[in-house]
């Protein structure tokens, strides 16, 4: 748990770093470590071994302390921490503006329209689309 939360705790000022660098992929990537750290610690948390399956495909039972083991708690320490980012304003809308210019330039290459697929996300392309030019 000590571990989980040096961890975290670095990812978090990586992430602040980036984010005074006004780096969005970096931001990003933090989040998504983040995110690793909070789903390998539940997978273990849910089955000692790592492994969900038996040989025959079936679901293994999950460990009696699933929710109160060490993984357990360092899987709260980073989903904790990852929800943080993930919230975080600044980082909401450099990911929308992320998500206007991936797509904008996915319609131009591939010659199709984002809103003639999607009509009833208007309201949301055009909002990715004013923190894309602001």
């Amino acid at each position: 748990m000590v571990t989980a939360r040096k961890s975290a705790a670095k990812i978090y000022e990586m992430y602040q770093d980036y984010k005074r660098q006004k780096d969005f992929i970096g931001m990003d990537m933090a989040r998504k470590f983040l995110e690793m750290g909070f789903t390998r610690a539940r997978r273990y948390a849910n089955h000692k071994s790592g492994k969900k399956y038996d040989s025959t495909g079936s679901i293994l039972p999950q460990e009696t302390d699933a929710l109160t083991s060490v993984k357990a708690q360092s899987a709260k320490i980073f989903k904790e921490v990852r929800d943080r980012v993930a919230t975080d304003p600044e980082y909401v809308k450099m990911q929308k503006a992320d998500f206007y210019r991936f797509f904008n330039e996915h319609d131009k290459r591939r010659h199709t329209d984002f809103l003639q697929t999607f009509p009833q996300m208007r309201e949301f392309w055009e909002e990715c689309k004013y923190h894309a030019q602001n």
